[in-house]
């Protein structure tokens, strides 16, 4: 599909992926260690690349904070004989990386050495998993933390590399802009986030081979990437989503669920739309209610289930067949997968048998054919600070058009589908130009528009294929408001959009024309025709209103008027909604605490 070529970021199945990704099937040549024969002979093909991340600092948490029983007994790090029998369980299960959690604090040296002696080690691959706000959370030493990587990590045999590029992932990197003491200190020292990341990058480029880089922010995706967040994103080659933060109390399953689906959604279409790779990650529930230490009474009830369907989700969602399963041992949160009794309950292998069969079934290739981008090139944007007195110039947004509604609609006029714009699960996928919802008694919307002066959608191709036309329903921010519409990349039409009122306006999406944008087609439509459904599609009446659009059969736009004349009474959307706030970012703000060790 037009506009989607790979780059050094990202792969999509140009080459095997078991090859590329260094997945059982693709070794990497590097010189590993050699396997028992009994290990050789249960270690499983996995058709996915499974990463698990381990937490090395229980020995102390067994009596303090916690009392579960692992099947292999409570251990410590220095315990290498039942880390050679974690490893093993991993391989027959069809892990192939130990994502090592790094960084909580400067005992985090040692434990990775003890771990690394464990006679199996180099039988799986490692990875660095970095609790990166700890460093400005805990006043650690930067230079020390990344030479660490740098000289004891990366250059090991069985560290694990993506396309012979050494990977680190970063836990909750969201902290480096949610606090305001970590973002004051990222911009004396580095200037800000990108001259941090350069550094690191730097840092750990080793013989000339640069890191490939996945930031965890996909908890913040629920409700839509606020702007300092996706800045963050973009710092990295992938991008991958904790547990998606569950609240104090009870989080039904269900619900839950849908918060994880919405993450994966959304962290998959920021990831198409920078080029990068999406990560899932996988977990079969959470609840921390038993631990005294930093327990919050977090509780999305466990099951192998609902690891299942968490797998389900991450094959439909991926870009890569990587996924990461938060966790092997996360006893003291309970994440973990790992045998033994959680809670007072025996699950035996009952989360690593979900594990394996996720491992080995049939991979269907990845394919982002299967959506069409249209695109809203508006021909300029109002600054909000313009028309509304009481939003500052600093909160200020780029604003073109307010919109409540979209169809898709055939060349006789039927509906193909229809969505109500400001409800996310009956919208397509916005992925630039779009500001958050909106809602009251009457309707639900987005101000379109945004610093590129550019609104980007997504629809399913077969839709699209289907449909000949696309109703656009709303008000702009001033009159004389124009917008080419683009289909996949290709100019079909134009509309020009006048202060008249709540309006329909109708693109073509089929006939590329050259005319300039203008107004055309008056009519007036009151009829609600029925649309064939979909997620993200619902039936939408239309009100009695106008119909705009131009084409070909353009005719020349009207004077546009000064937009600084316009009020705040004047312009729909100020002061009459409510803004429903990205509750993923209060989430996210609300998970990061001490977690782990506070010394």
């Amino acid at each position: 599909m037009a506009g989607f070529e790979t780059s050094r970021r990202r792969f999509l199945g140009t080459a095997s992926a078991g090859v590329l990704l260094g997945t059982p099937k693709g070794q990497d040549p590097r010189t590993r260690g050699e396997q028992s024969p009994n290990e050789r002979e249960r270690a499983i093909d996995s058709n996915l690349d499974l990463g698990a991340v381990y937490i090395p600092f229980l020995g102390t948490k067994w009596d303090e904070c916690i009392d579960h029983q692992p099947a292999v007994g409570q251990y410590d790090i220095e315990d290498s004989g039942v880390i050679d029998t974690q490893i093993a369980q991993m391989k027959q299960c069809g892990i192939s990386t130990v994502l090592f959690n790094y960084g909580e604090n400067e005992r985090t040296f040692d434990r990775f050495r003890a771990f690394k002696d464990a006679d199996r080690f180099a039988n799986i691959d490692v990875e660095a998993f970095w609790a990166i706000g700890r460093i400005f959370e805990r006043n650690l030493d930067f230079d020390r933390f990344v030479e660490f990587v740098a000289e004891e990590m990366i250059p090991l045999p069985n560290y694990k590399t993506i396309d012979g590029r050494p990977v680190v992932t970063f836990w909750s990197p969201g902290y480096l802009v949610a606090n305001d003491d970590a973002k004051e200190q990222i911009r004396d020292e580095w200037g800000g986030l990108e001259g941090l990341f350069s550094t690191i990058r730097t840092e750990l480029t080793v013989d000339g081979t640069e890191p490939f880089l996945v930031g965890d922010i996909g908890g913040w995706g629920v409700g839509g990437f606020p702007n300092d967040i996706e800045t963050l994103g973009r710092q990295f080659d992938a991008i991958t989503s904790w547990v998606a933060s569950p609240d104090p109390g009870l989080n039904p399953w269900d619900e839950h669920r849908e918060e994880v689906e919405e993450s994966f959604r959304r962290s998959f279409w920021f990831a198409v739309e920078n080029d990068l790779e999406f990560v899932p990650m996988v977990f079969p529930g959470f609840n921390d209610e038993p631990n005294s230490c930093w327990g919050d009474d977090r509780h999305v009830p466990r099951s192998p289930s609902h690891l299942a369907e968490l797998f389900d989700l991450a094959l439909k969602y991926r870009t890569t067949d990587r996924t990461y399963i938060a966790t092997w041992n996360g006893w003291p949160e309970g994440h973990q997968i790992e045998p033994g009794t959680f809670d007072g309950h025996d699950y035996g292998t009952a989360y690593l048998d979900v594990v394996k069969d996720a491992a080995t079934r049939t991979m269907p290739p990845f394919r982002i054919e299967s959506f069409v981008p249209v695109t809203l090139s508006f021909d300029r944007t109002v600054e909000e600070s313009e028309v509304n007195p009481d939003t500052s110039p600093e909160a200020s947004r780029d604003l073109a058009f307010r919109c409540s509604e979209l169809e898709l609609l055939t060349a006789d006029g039927d509906s193909v589908a229809a969505y109500n714009v400001g409800r996310r699960e009956a919208e397509p996928q916005f992925t630039e130009g779009a500001y958050h919802t909106a809602q009251n008694d009457t309707r639900s919307t987005r101000w379109l528009g945004g610093p590129t002066s550019q609104t980007r959608l997504y629809f399913r191709r077969e839709r699209i294929e289907e449909a000949t036309e696309l109703r656009v329903r709303g008000v702009p921010i001033a009159n004389g408001i124009a917008a080419d519409v683009l289909v996949d990349g290709t100019r079909t039409d134009s509309l020009g959009f006048e202060r008249d009122g709540w309006q329909n306006y109708v693109a073509d999406l089929r006939a590329t024309t050259t005319a300039s944008p203008a107004t055309a087609r008056a009519t007036t439509t009151t009829q609600t025709r029925g649309s064939a459904t979909e997620p993200g599609a619902t039936t939408v009446p239309r009100e009695s209103t106008g119909r705009t659009g131009t084409s070909s059969r353009g005719t020349t736009p009207k004077p546009r008027t000064d937009p600084a004349s316009s009020t705040s009474g004047d312009v729909p959307g100020f002061g009459a909604l409510t803004a429903i706030a990205s509750f993923g970012t209060m989430a996210c703000l609300q998970y990061w605490r001490s977690d782990g060790e506070a010394d």
